[in-house]
């Protein structure tokens, strides 16, 4: 992947599919493959008893997609970054006794298509000569 690979940079933006390989088939036919990226903010949240709970929670959270990252990026996901962590009392909810925590990480992924086509296996011309 080339250009800026910094989260919601402008080398990255693809608007529209863009190529990415064309595949032989062996019935005659090519598999052409496009590709776009988008660039996201995913937000978890949590809810616990207690503020211990809710810290041990989040830190198996963090922790748990820190050990899966090679996993994710073979399920298509280019890259995974901690974005923001937001604890209760700065976030206004409703007053339930429960101690929240909001965890947001920047992923970025690709959707790809996928075209097929047929190959030209035999092309026949026949050419006239007239006069006038």
């Amino acid at each position: 992947m080339g250009g800026n690979k910094q989260p919601f940079g402008t080398g990255v933006k693809s608007y529209t599919p863009r190529f990415r390989e064309t595949i032989g088939n062996t019935d005659g036919t090519q598999t052409h493959i496009f590709g776009q990226l988008f660039d996201n903010l995913v937000t978890f949240k949590t809810w616990t008893l207690t503020s211990v709970e809710a810290e041990e929670l989040v830190n198996w959270f963090e922790q748990y997609l820190r050990d899966r990252r090679d996993f994710f990026r073979n399920l298509g996901l280019h890259e995974i970054l901690f974005w923001s962590r937001i604890e209760e009392k700065e976030v206004p909810i409703l007053d339930n006794g429960l101690e929240q925590r909001t965890l947001t990480f920047y992923v970025r992924t690709e959707e790809l298509s996928v075209t097929q086509e047929g190959v030209l296996k035999d092309l026949r011309v026949q050419l006239g000569i007239r006069t006038i």
